[in-house]
């Protein structure tokens, strides 16, 4: 788990550092599209241009920069820590055991329904699909045990999470 949630860590960064660099170039494009409205406007003043022609390139850009401040803003909203919520959840996997064998039969299937989807009870046998990301760690954890039960040093998960 401990590994997992340094991933999660060196993740976030990446993403971090990705959405700032994606700011500052929209905010960059924002610019450059201000500073020829500007010219736009004082060649307009100096009778350069038509007025028709005027209108419909500020309209245009600012069209544009209306769209550039959107992407703006979906990118700083996007901004969540989702590193907290993933250790929540890798927190969850690791007590799902325990919380469920103390749960009433009510919570036990609010449980389950969080975590599993369209399970299968056939010939006496239960299949479970597991909701995304507990299928990864339910994999990883089958992996593990295979590779443990073959004699293999799996002290180390590192391995099994890389080849994915």
């Amino acid at each position: 788990m401990d590994w997992i949630v340094e991933a999660l860590h060196q993740s976030h960064a990446d993403e971090k550092r990705f959405r700032e660099d994606a700011i500052t170039r929209l905010q960059e494009e924002q610019s450059k599209i201000q500073n020829r409205l500007d010219r736009l406007y004082d060649d307009r003043l100096d009778g350069f241009i038509e007025p028709d022609f005027f209108e419909r390139k500020s309209r245009e850009w600012r069209q544009t920069q209306k769209r550039l401040a959107d992407q703006i803003t979906e990118y700083q909203e996007a901004a969540h820590d989702y590193v907290q919520d993933g250790i929540r959840l890798l927190e969850l996997s690791k007590k799902a055991y325990f919380l469920y064998k103390q749960q009433d039969s009510s919570e036990k299937r609010k449980l389950l329904n969080f975590v599993c989807s369209n399970s299968i009870w056939k010939d006496h046998t239960l299949t479970a699909t597991f909701r995304q990301p507990f299928d990864l760690l339910a994999i990883t954890n089958t992996t593990w045990e295979r590779e443990k039960a073959a004699g293999a040093d799996s002290s180390d998960l590192r391995p099994i999470w890389l080849r994915r």
